[in-house]
């Protein structure tokens, strides 16, 4: 293809590492949502080899890796993005998730709080335990987030929801760092992709009302909370 080569042209202009990198983890975030995984990550690989300080690339081969169910490549991809950029909500909230997935329940919680604060990331992680079936590990979250925010509306929405018979994880919080505070929204993207549903393709994630909870196509894998995903 012809970012694959150094120098290339596009359109009559010259590509930079920077460029190709981006255009790299792009296309592999397409073949991503096919589940064309293997594909994925050989575009992914080039992207790290031009750009290997750049942490969007690790948090979006972080994602690859997580939609996998290669957790153990998946915190391994977002702790390096970490180091490259300390406190990023997207990459810890990523992070979390896969800890969370792991058991690692009190690493999750340090992740999603750093994110957000105890209240958001204590909800975020009952959030994501509902979405798994773990429902009393979930109560006790949202508890402590309410313990923490009394007025977090969407936490206390979760805790009656899992008292209510037939319904779906409640909602998570939206942590952008762009709002006063947690808020309730609806699924978003980052600032330059198109909003979308969760799914393979979901890799920024919002608040999920009840109704409207989709999951990933692995089973095991619940929907995320919000800010997580690849970096566009």
């Amino acid at each position: 293809e012809v970012c694959e080569k150094k120098g290339s042209l596009f359109g009559g202009t010259k590509l930079g590492p920077p460029q190709q990198a981006l255009a790299q983890r792009r296309m592999a975030a397409a073949l991503d949502r096919l589940g064309r995984f293997a594909q994925a990550e050989t575009h992914y690989l080039s992207a790290m080899k031009l750009a290997p300080s750049d942490p969007k690339v690790w948090n979006d081969v972080g994602y690859s890796y997580y939609l996998q169910n290669r957790l153990a490549d998946a915190e391994r991809a977002f702790k390096t993005a970490d180091g490259i950029e300390p406190n990023s909500p997207r990459v810890l909230t990523n992070l979390g998730l896969t800890l969370a997935a792991e058991g690692k329940n009190a690493e999750a919680l340090a992740a999603l709080s750093r994110a957000a604060g105890p209240a958001v990331g204590n909800a975020n992680l009952g959030y994501i335990l509902a979405a798994m079936g773990k429902s009393e590990e979930a109560r006790k979250h949202y508890e402590a987030a309410l313990a923490h925010q009394p007025e977090l509306a969407p936490a206390r929405r979760a805790l009656a929801a899992l008292d209510a018979p037939n319904t779906r994880p409640a909602a998570s919080v939206n942590i952008s760092p762009k709002s006063p505070g947690p808020t309730v929204a609806s699924a978003s993207t980052s600032k330059d992709s198109k909003p979308s549903t969760y799914g393979i393709n979901r890799r920024d994630a919002a608040v999920h009302q009840t109704s409207t909870t989709t999951t990933s196509v692995y089973s095991t894998r619940p929907s995320p909370p919000a800010q997580s995903g690849p970096g566009r």
